[in-house]
């Protein structure tokens, strides 16, 4: 009876160790799979955020010139048009001046009339007294309508020319990007083309070089455009130029006639 506890009793230890050893390694295998697998996540998470830095680092240049081409053109067109516009109205004034000063040099005439017209017919001092004081009130108020119509066409010379500095440098910006992307093409479609030359001499251009052909005659026209814009900037400066000149000659006037010396 002793032997047989005994030998059960052996039995059940090495039951025992077995199973402690058994969970043991279970434990271990856990642990090393939990390593190997932040080993093996661990770049492939590093590898995949570095190639979104990449993808957003790289822009491509053809995507960029379909977006910024005909935008740049709409603005070229829609200025010109303005330009042209404001040009011929800014010319039209400092020649000819505005229907304004017309009107008070005729206002002015009627109130030398009414004033004769009073002396003749001998009203009172009082009733002209106020009339030249309404009168007066009259002509600062027509003077200074008049400055401001120098100084409104003033202002929209001048924002012209900084659109036409803006758009002069979005031109030149484009210009640039396209035509150096057109001098270096991917090395890809170098090899392409190279393996075609030998297999074929004779064979047609790869698919690149026929897309950079009707390309680079649309940055050729885009490029032309900069002459335009220089001698838009050349005319709208020239405009500032007169309006200042007939801005100072109509305060000069205006000076001269308050003060009774004209």
């Amino acid at each position: 009876m002793p032997s047989q506890f005994s030998s059960a009793s052996g039995s059940d230890g090495v039951v025992l160790a077995a199973s402690e050893h058994g969970e043991g390694s279970s434990d271990e295998l856990a642990d090393s799979e939990k390593e190997d697998s932040g080993a093996v996540t661990g770049p492939e998470d590093e590898g995949s955020e570095q190639l979104d830095e990449d993808e957003e680092d790289d822009v491509d240049p053809d995507f960029e010139f379909v977006k910024n081409a005909p935008l740049i053109m709409q603005r070229f067109h829609a200025h010109g048009e303005v330009s042209e516009r404001v040009e011929a109205e800014a010319l039209k004034l400092a020649l000819h001046g505005t229907a304004s000063r017309t009107s008070t040099g005729a206002r002015r005439n009627e109130l030398g009339a009414s004033v004769r017209d009073d002396d003749d017919d001998k009203r009172d001092d009082d009733e002209r007294k106020d009339k030249g004081e309404e009168g007066a009130e009259e002509e600062e108020e027509d003077e200074d309508a008049l400055l401001q119509v120098y100084h409104d066409m003033l202002d929209k010379l001048d924002k012209l020319h900084a659109e036409a500095l803006e758009l002069e440098q979005s031109i030149i910006e484009l210009t640039k990007a396209s035509l150096s992307s057109l001098s270096d093409p991917p090395a890809s479609n170098e090899r392409e083309s190279h393996d075609r030359a030998d297999d074929d001499p004779a064979d047609e251009p790869s698919t690149t070089q026929r897309k950079q052909s009707p390309r680079s005659q649309i940055v050729g026209v885009i490029a032309a455009c900069l002459p335009v814009i220089r001698a838009r900037k050349s005319n709208l400066l020239m405009a500032q130029e007169l309006i200042d000149s007939a801005l100072e000659n109509l305060s000069i006037s205006l000076r001269m006639e308050s003060l009774g010396l004209e």
